[in-house]
């Protein structure tokens, strides 16, 4: 029988401990890991589904209203996948996949050309993002060597992203029959579209990282919802 420290294997937060532990170890048999008693979130269920739809309106709002007009040789930043970024490494793993589905299924359904597109790329963006986190390291012991942590990997993140979901929607296009070819030059949409929308993303996550970790820390939420 082999004991782990309970909390520090749950205990992935910016600003210290959420949850109410009730035991500090867990017993591993045959490679499954079972916790010895339940562990309770500080915050409701409800309270953090009526806040996550907040944040998506909210989130949806400031990228129509805002973002949207900062266009840069034809690109714009895309928001919600940097408060999807941010959101991942500040929460728990299921949390943050909820919101990147909630919010692409939001976007589909207010803005989406095909029902469920945004909801599948942004549920697994949350999900890489999510497991970024967990690297672990000396320098991500504390919330300010997360986010430093957290901004290293935003450019490799992002250029993902912006790769994944310009393959994504061009195959789309070709599987409605609303284009024939998949790129016609590839090397020059990577350098006047791809990039530029990673570079985009990535100074909008530099401006916008402490203050919504300010905004949350200031509304009392530590790791998740």
């Amino acid at each position: 029988m082999i004991k782990f420290n309970f909390k520090k294997i749950f205990s992935r937060s910016f600003w210290g401990e959420e949850k109410n532990i009730k035991s500090d170890t867990v017993v591993v048999r045959d490679r499954i890991i079972t916790p010895t008693a339940e562990v309770f979130d500080t915050v409701s269920n409800k309270k953090r589904i009526i806040i996550n739809i907040i944040t998506m309106i909210l989130m949806i709002f400031i990228q129509e209203a805002f973002f949207n007009h900062l266009r840069i040789f034809g690109v714009k930043p895309f928001f919600p996948v940097v408060l999807i970024y941010i959101f991942a490494f500040a929460c728990e793993f299921r949390p943050a996949m909820f919101f990147g589905a909630g919010t692409g299924l939001y976007i589909d359904i207010i803005y989406g050309r095909f029902l469920g597109f945004y909801g599948f790329i942004l549920m697994y963006a949350a999900v890489i993002a999510s497991l970024i986190s967990m690297i672990p390291g000396i320098k991500t012991e504390n919330h300010k060597g997360k986010i430093g942590f957290m901004t290293l990997c935003a450019p490799v993140y992002f250029l993902a992203y912006s790769i994944v979901e310009s393959f994504l929607a061009r195959f789309m296009l070709m599987y409605s029959n609303s284009t024939d070819i998949l790129y016609v030059d590839y090397s020059e949409h990577l350098i006047k579209r791809i990039l530029p929308a990673a570079a985009y993303n990535f100074l909008v996550f530099i401006i916008m990282v402490w203050p919504v970790i300010a905004l949350w820390k200031r509304a009392g939420k530590n790791k998740a919802f």
